[in-house]
Formats: structure tokens, C-alpha cells, sequence
């Protein structure tokens, strides 16, 4: 006899019958809505619909170090809410091939909701760099400058949408969205699922 996997709430561990979340995990997540938007230099805009705190926070780590590929539909569910339209192509941020890369197996799941193009090979790493997660605050600036290369083959003429699992300093999609326009992008933005509060 084969018994169907259960599936569980990506926010507090519980079984469910859908994808996106338990009852009260819903009610939790309403109260941590985002519904502003920011940039940097090379990323004219970036935006995701939850900050990074509580249950959310929570949910990215499980995901990123547990790899629960499974939580990418609840987190693509709430970040296809944006509208898109304007974005030719859709690329994550790279990591080197043998890594875990939480930014792919996201856009891999959100270019299906968004109708915008994935493009795996956009942005490639060039240089190894410590995590983010493991570098002080401060230092999360200068670890990964000039760590990416855009493809000007995929990227020259476009209007670029980066996705990013959550974004803390802005400064991965800072140095993302500056090697799409070094490879010819006409514009740059970037979805995640959470971003800090202070970047707001």
C-alpha cells in the first residue's frame, strides 16, 4: 500500500492539506506584511511581501539549511501578488554549481506564477565568497563585491527581475543587479520572499 507524503505548514511545522500555510501560521503572516519597496544604486526597485522576522524568518533558515524545496510554492504563492509585467527575464542569484542554491529553487517555481522568463545562465559567481549569513553586518557589503558576471548574450536589452530568497543588507542585490547592467541590462529590479525591515 503507498501512502501519500503528508505535507506541512513551511512556517510552523504542523500537517496541512494545501501548500500554503496552516489557519493560524495565515493570521501570523498577516501581521508581518510588506507593502513597501526599495533600491540601490543598480537596483531601481525591490520589494518582497514579508519582512524577515518571527515565523518568517524561521521558515527561510528551515528552508535554506534543510533544503525544504517543498516550501517554495507557499513562498512563490505570496510573491507573485507583485506585477510583474514589465521584466523580460527572470534570474536568481548564482552560487557555484555543487551549492544549494535557495534563490534558484525559488525563481524555478516563481517564473511559472509570474509568466516572465527564466534564465538560468544570466548571472554566473566568479569568486568564492564567505556566506552572508556567516559575516558580521558590517562586512556583508564588501564579501560579495564584483563576486558576479552577467551573460551580455542573455542579458544586453533586457529588463531584468532578480530573484533572492530575503534580502537583509541589499547588498547581494546590489552586486547582482550591478553585473546585469555591466552585461548590458536596460533595467534591473529584484523579488525575494522577506527583506530586513530597515531597508524600508
Amino acid at each position: 500500500m503507498f501512502f501519500k507524503k503528508r505535507k506541512e505548514c513551511p512556517y510552523c511545522g504542523v500537517q496541512i492539506n494545501g501548500f500554503i500555510a496552516c489557519l493560524e501560521c495565515l493570521k501570523d503572516l498577516k501581521k508581518l506584511a510588506n507593502e513597501k519597496s526599495g533600491k540601490t544604486k543598480h537596483c531601481s526597485s525591490f520589494t518582497a511581501p514579508f519582512l524577515y522576522k518571527d515565523i518568517v524568518r524561521d521558515a527561510i533558515l528551515n528552508f535554506k539549511f534543510h533544503e525544504k524545496t517543498e516550501y517554495c510554492k507557499s513562498f512563490c504563492y505570496f510573491m507573485s501578488s507583485f506585477n510583474f509585467s514589465y521584466y523580460d527575464i527572470l534570474v536568481y542569484v548564482p552560487k557555484f554549481e555543487k551549492e544549494f542554491n535557495s534563490s534558484k529553487e525559488i525563481a524555478k517555481v516563481l517564473t511559472k506564477k509570474i509568466n516572465v522568463k527564466f534564465c538560468k545562465d544570466g548571472l554566473k559567481k566568479i569568486k568564492p565568497t564567505k556566506s552572508q549569513h556567516s559575516c558580521k553586518f558590517k562586512d556583508r557589503f564588501f564579501n560579495l563585491k564584483d563576486a558576479f558576471k552577467g551573460e551580455p548574450k542573455r542579458l544586453h536589452g533586457k529588463n531584468v527581475l532578480i530573484c533572492d530568497d530575503v534580502i537583509t543588507t541589499s547588498s547581494t542585490v546590489e552586486e547582482a543587479a550591478k553585473a546585469a547592467k555591466k552585461a548590458g541590462a536596460k533595467s534591473v529590479g529584484a523579488i525575494s520572499f522577506a527583506a530586513s525591515e530597515k531597508l524600508f
